[in-house]
């Protein structure tokens, strides 16, 4: 037998009605008696037929209707496995299990599209946690952008004018702090310097502002002005999990911003802020780095 389902993207938080077509490529009738399918985020649903295709016919099954947690986005996948018997005539054999070619995918992605600032390193070292934690903001309906990774700056040596440009388009600024150079008097890390300017345009254009660092860092500054949430350094899935748990709330405060035309609201969850204030005449005071000189 052949499978397809449809449809092939969902949003988070909602219930999918997902639609099977089973095309029975045998020579025989096929009864399909239960119908079962895992989840990659390890939920599993079961529905019980029957469904009876003729040899060589194809039959649909379904609407199935799959919830999607609201902190599920990505690409997923799902397995689907079958009970069913074959017929010989008047005869039906035992029946049997029958499992998909692979996970079937699934885009869970919300809606609507919003933009994001994100700042961070474009070091090399820092590459393959920023770039996962980049593409997992996407996965929450973001347009990411960060002068110097995409955009390029088209004056490296003066980058803030396109920085300003950026944040002021940005529904959103993350920054995501990696260690940059030792504090030898505490044993901490720095955060790269550029991120306190960032940060501050941010603050100052009334964005909702999240800012991750590694728990090595000893956050100063303005990046210590506000409450933060921490990651365990160069864990990957670790920063994955404080985006998913964040974008959640992030997504709901640019909704409720959109729809009051409020700028002066201010959201405290857990042990991270989400900051926005009327402020004027916050500088870019700190020199943010060459994106030429391959160290950020």
């Amino acid at each position: 037998m052949r499978f397809d389902v449809t449809p092939s993207t969902a949003v988070p938080g909602s219930q999918v009605p997902i639609g099977l077509t089973v095309t029975n490529v045998s020579g025989t009738p096929v009864r399909i008696e239960r119908v079962c399918v895992e989840t990659d985020w390890h939920a599993c649903w079961t529905w019980d037929g029957p469904w009876q295709c003729a040899a060589g016919r194809s039959i649909p099954i379904g609407p199935l209707s799959l919830p999607i947690p609201a902190d599920v986005v990505g690409l997923r996948g799902l397995d689907f496995s079958f009970r069913a018997s074959f017929g010989w005539g008047s005869i039906w054999q035992e029946p049997q299990d029958l499992c998909s070619d692979g996970p079937m995918p699934l885009l869970v992605r919300p809606q609507p599209e919003y933009r994001l600032f994100l700042s961070r390193s474009v070091r090399p070292e820092d590459a393959a946690l920023l770039d996962a934690g980049a593409a997992r903001l996407a996965d929450w309906g973001f347009v990411v952008r960060t002068v110097g990774v995409a955009p390029l700056a088209v004056d490296p040596a003066r980058p803030s004018p396109e920085v300003l440009h950026e944040i002021a388009l940005a529904d959103a600024f993350v920054a995501v702090a990696t260690p940059r150079d030792p504090l030898v008097s505490s044993g901490t890390w720095s955060a790269p310097e550029w991120l306190h300017g960032e940060t501050g345009l941010a603050f100052g254009q009334q964005k909702a502002i999240l800012v991750l660092h590694a728990d090595c860092i000893e956050a100063r500054g303005l990046l210590g002005q506000f409450d933060k949430d921490t990651y365990r350094t160069d864990d990957v899935g670790d920063l994955l999990a404080k985006i998913d748990s964040w974008m959640p709330a992030v997504r709901i405060w640019i909704a409720q911003e959109r729809r009051s035309e409020r700028t002066t609201s201010f959201i405290r969850w857990g042990t991270g802020i989400l900051a926005v204030a009327t402020v004027v005449g916050v500088a870019y005071a700190v020199g943010k780095d060459s994106c030429s000189c391959g160290k950020k």
